[in-house]
C-alpha cells in the first residue's frame, strides 16, 4: 500500500489508499509484454485500449 501511495500520488480514488491498475498487452508469438501502462484504479480498460492499434484477429480480454 505504501508503495502505491509514494510512487503514484496521482492515483486518488481513495483518501487513505491509492490503488493502481496495470494495463498490459502481450505479444502472443513470444508471450512478452509489448505495451504497459499504469493508471489509477478507476481508469477503464477500454480507455487505454482505444489508444492501441491492434492487428486484426487480436484477442482482447478484460477482468
Amino acid at each position: 500500500m505504501e508503495l502505491c501511495l509514494s510512487l503514484f500520488d496521482w492515483a486518488t480514488c481513495h483518501q487513505t489508499k491509492r490503488p493502481v491498475k496495470l494495463h498490459l498487452l502481450l505479444d502472443h508469438d513470444g508471450y512478452f509484454p509489448v505495451f504497459a501502462r499504469i493508471t489509477d484504479a478507476l481508469t477503464h480498460e477500454m480507455r487505454v485500449a482505444r489508444i492501441l492499434s491492434l492487428p486484426k484477429g487480436s484477442i482482447v480480454e478484460g477482468m
